[in-house]
């Protein structure tokens, strides 16, 4: 640990200062070490604070689910669309979700996506969802050093709303204050911090001096953002840090209530609909891989748990295949697969 700046010092308490701050060839210094990489390009690293940016209703939440999920995997599924995003897998270390702003219904969700994303019933033990919602401002930012007290080694932490850390993000004094504070707990415990922060709905520019300041010290930036008239997500490279490399934007939609696709820069909504009918496709192969034929209303409750959908979700699916002449019912009132299943069919995941 450095001496503290905070106290006065002088004659030889002075030169050791300087000669521990002095970078020479006989320095050791660990290389820069990714924790999280977008296509190649580092966002978060070890012993830094990260950025994730984006206006409400952007995709913020949705990047965030797969960070945390990688994390939690060595293995991803199959299924499962990684955006380019590629987390070094966190092991038996602790994997920290803060959560500032959603009310604890929506939180649950998010913790219950990420479970049916690892195919898991049972929260993992080094997965924490923390409720800071009902906490008032200080003990917010108390709480956040007190986790080391609590936890070792912690491999990464998400703060979802950052800026909701501290009275004003228009306060100059505190947002200085509250950003080298999370850069300091990231550098002395060797941990990697996300930064999740609001946009201004209106310019699209990041609020205030807590926003500029945290960007501006960032390890890396990443933006989300949505268009509207294609019904596309997009993450952007946000520029402006240091020693990360610029990388094209990454466009995705979903093809269901929980699940994202990967789709190409130049899309549409036909490009789009296409998305959604093979998702629909491979919907059909993973329902009938080991089954001939099943009863429409088992079928309507088997497709409502693999896309976590409702029940009338799950029937409003089952009537698309029909529609597309996917399947068909037999004079049993029995739903019949008429598509072939290929032998390497990539099949979703079920919980029956």
């Amino acid at each position: 640990m450095k001496n503290s700046n905070n106290k006065q010092l002088g004659g030889q308490e002075l030169v050791n200062f300087f000669e521990e701050i002095t970078i020479t060839d006989k320095s050791q210094i660990k290389p820069v070490e990714p924790i999280i990489t977008i296509d190649s390009s580092n966002f978060a690293i070890k012993a830094g604070v990260s950025v994730l940016n984006g206006k409400k209703g952007s995709g913020k939440s949705t990047v965030l689910r797969v960070m945390i999920t990688l994390a939690l995997t060595n293995e991803k599924p199959s299924w499962f669309d990684d955006l380019t995003i590629n987390v070094k897998p966190a092991k038996n270390k602790p994997v920290i979700y803060i959560n500032t702003e959603m009310p604890d219904s929506l939180v649950k969700d998010m913790h219950d996506q990420i479970l049916k994303y690892l195919n898991v019933k049972e929260t993992p033990k080094n997965f924490k969802v923390l409720d800071f919602l009902g906490l008032d401002i200080e003990r917010r930012q108390s709480a956040i050093s007190d986790l080391f007290k609590v936890y070792d080694d912690i491999h990464l932490i998400f703060i979802d709303g950052g800026a909701d850390t501290l009275e004003g993000v228009n306060d100059e004094t505190s947002s200085i204050k509250a950003v080298e504070t999370l850069i300091k707990l990231a550098q002395t415990h060797q941990t990697s911090i996300i930064n999740v922060i609001h946009l201004n709905q209106g310019n699209g520019e990041t609020r205030g001096h807590y926003g500029q300041q945290s960007e501006r010290k960032a390890s890396g930036i990443a933006t989300v953002k949505f268009d509207e008239s294609k019904e596309v997500f997009e993450i952007k490279y946000g520029g402006k840090s240091r020693g990360t490399k610029m990388f094209k934007p990454i466009h995705f939609a979903y093809i269901d209530k929980n699940r994202v696709q990967r789709i190409t820069p130049d899309t549409t909504a036909t490009i789009i609909k296409k998305v959604k009918e093979d998702s629909l496709l491979q919907l059909v192969h993973t329902c009938f891989k080991d089954r001939k034929r099943i009863k429409r209303d088992e079928l309507t409750k088997l497709i409502s748990n693999i896309t976590s959908t409702s029940i009338k979700t799950g029937q409003n699916k089952l009537n698309d295949m029909l529609a597309r002449n996917l399947v068909t019912i037999d004079e049993q009132k029995y739903v019949v697969c008429l598509t072939q299943i290929p032998e390497n069919s990539q099949q979703l995941s079920i919980e029956v």
